[in-house]
């Protein structure tokens, strides 16, 4: 089962991300799904490309600096709660629409296959 992690990350009901004031903010995706196999996973892809977007998108459209490890079936990305807030209105705004379409995109894929991929926060 593929793992996504939200670690200090709240979501409401309409898929906006809530951010802390302090402490790191981390998103985790590990695993592999197993739907089907290697490079035939539609899931695993699905959640990649997802999980990499949302990497490439704080790069290129926010001037934040986040730390990313990657490793085969492995992604982490995370950035200080007090330097996002630090950044100014403009950046947290941009880094929340980030953030919130890539968990909307995971829990749709999650909706259609609930038995491959887990979301949770902590």
């Amino acid at each position: 089962m593929l793992l996504v992690r939200f670690v200090n990350i709240k979501v409401n009901g309409q898929g906006w991300v809530c951010l802390p004031d302090k402490g790191e903010i981390k998103i985790i995706v590990k695993g592999h799904a197993s739907f089907a196999k290697k490079g035939k996973d539609i899931v695993c892809a699905a959640v990649s490309i997802l999980a990499q977007t949302m990497v490439l998108a704080v790069e290129k459209l926010t001037d934040l600096k986040q730390q990313v490890l990657t490793q085969e079936g492995y992604l982490e990305s995370k950035i200080d709660a007090v330097i996002l807030k630090e950044s100014g209105q403009v950046e947290y705004s941009k880094f929340r629409v980030i953030l919130s379409n890539f968990f909307i995109g995971l829990e749709s894929i999650r909706q259609e296959y609930p038995d491959y991929i887990k979301i949770d926060f902590i």
